[in-house]
């Protein structure tokens, strides 16, 4: 069982910072383990938790959670407390189909600094020099997508720095926002371009399309995050 923990601890580490699963609702008391297998928290029937599906033990499941402190979390629960399958049930229900209202308010992003069409956003970065910036996010459910929005991308320093540097994409994957059939189409096909394999990853692009590169994951800090993105020069 320790061994268990050992293989998970370096994917426990990068969970740390992004969600890789999916939004789940415990079906009961789960108890929750840091990486030496100590019982760190217990977490009541109905709680929401993030689950990557991709562990690499058949016993136990890499989990995201929200503590009594109000604090995000990362350890692990036992595969049988979640039923023994890696296709569980999600919490969410599936979206509702937009109505023409619906698709076109949230095909354009409440924030007016951020874009939604890729074809749009890529001409826009070429025609002003600038970096082009994709959010890669789950806006409604991802718990470090919502850290990285209230902590660094809606402050005035992020804004500042973007209106005179960077054009920005987001590339949201909500799983209750209803979205136009061409928005997921469209962000589908940028997931599995970029090859991204969690959330929020940001990539950055030169003028000309070339990927300069990528951060994954909000573990290090407002600070730190901002210091990685002014090292991705064009």
């Amino acid at each position: 069982m320790r061994l268990h923990f050992v293989l998970l601890f370096s994917l426990g580490m990068l969970l740390s910072r992004v969600c890789l699963g999916t939004n789940f609702v415990c079906p009961k008391e789960i108890p929750i383990y840091d990486s030496g297998g100590n019982q760190i928290d217990v977490l009541n029937q109905g709680t929401e938790i993030d689950v990557n599906e991709h562990s690499n033990s058949k016993e136990m499941f890499p989990v995201l959670f929200t503590n009594s402190a109000g604090e995000m979390v990362n350890g692990y629960c036992k595969a049988s407390d979640l039923g023994k399958t890696p296709n569980l049930a999600p919490s969410a229900p599936p979206p509702k189909k937009a109505t023409a209202t619906e698709s076109e308010s949230s095909d354009s992003f409440n924030d007016e600094n951020w874009m939604t069409d890729a074809e749009k956003a890529m001409e826009t970065a070429k025609d002003k020099d600038r970096m082009l910036l994709m959010d890669f996010t789950g806006s409604d459910w991802c718990g470090w997508c919502k850290k990285l929005d209230k902590e660094v991308l809606s402050t005035s320093e992020f804004k500042d720095y973007a209106d005179k540097n960077l054009v920005l994409l987001k590339v949201d994957f909500p799983k209750q926002t209803p979205q136009s059939p061409e928005l997921r189409k469209q962000n589908d096909a940028l997931l599995h371009k970029y090859k991204i394999e969690g959330f929020p990853t940001i990539v950055v692009l030169d003028p000309k399309g070339n990927e300069t590169g990528r951060i994954v994951g909000f573990g290090q800090g407002p600070e730190n995050w901002m210091k990685d993105l002014l090292n991705l020069k064009k």
